[in-house]
């Protein structure tokens, strides 16, 4: 039935999931145990699976507070738990695009500037993944008419 192809979805994706969560955190591991791998490229690729952990934690908040209780409809019911697992999960994934974003354009950079000194850029790199979409996700969870009375005013 339904319900029952449903939960074998959901087991699936949340053994890839913790599949994917236990390999990112080896991976990390890996990287910060042996420094003398450590450089631009590898600060970036921990803050990339960094967004992948999140984003995976993120799937299994979100799914432990929609589908805490099987009496309710969890589409229906707004609770401030919901709102707040949701929007935690958005950012998750926000930050998980510009992290994949910033990887392009770390690449970009080395094959085009290839002989400009790369820390520079790593701190930009850091603001745009994390910071900079926190200030832009506001305005475009904003409704368009809530947006036009704002300019217009």
């Amino acid at each position: 039935s339904k319900k029952a192809y449903f939960a074998t979805v959901k087991l699936i994706y949340t053994i890839g999931y913790a599949t994917s969560l236990i390999a990112l955190i080896i991976a990390i591991l890996i990287f910060c145990t042996f420094r003398r791998l450590l450089c631009m490229r590898t600060y970036v690729h921990i803050n990339l699976f960094s967004s992948f952990i999140l984003r995976g934690a993120a799937v299994f908040v979100k799914d432990a507070v929609l589908f805490a209780d099987d009496s309710m409809n969890h589409c229906t019911v707004s609770t401030v738990l919901c709102k707040v697992a949701v929007a935690f999960f958005q950012y998750c994934v926000l930050a998980n695009f510009f992290w994949l974003l910033l990887e392009g354009m770390y690449l970009q950079t080395l094959l085009v500037l290839s002989f400009t000194l790369e820390g520079k850029f790593f701190w930009w790199y850091t603001f745009i993944g994390w910071g900079m979409l926190s200030s832009s996700w506001p305005v475009h969870r904003t409704p368009p008419k809530q947006l036009a009375r704002r300019f217009k005013n």
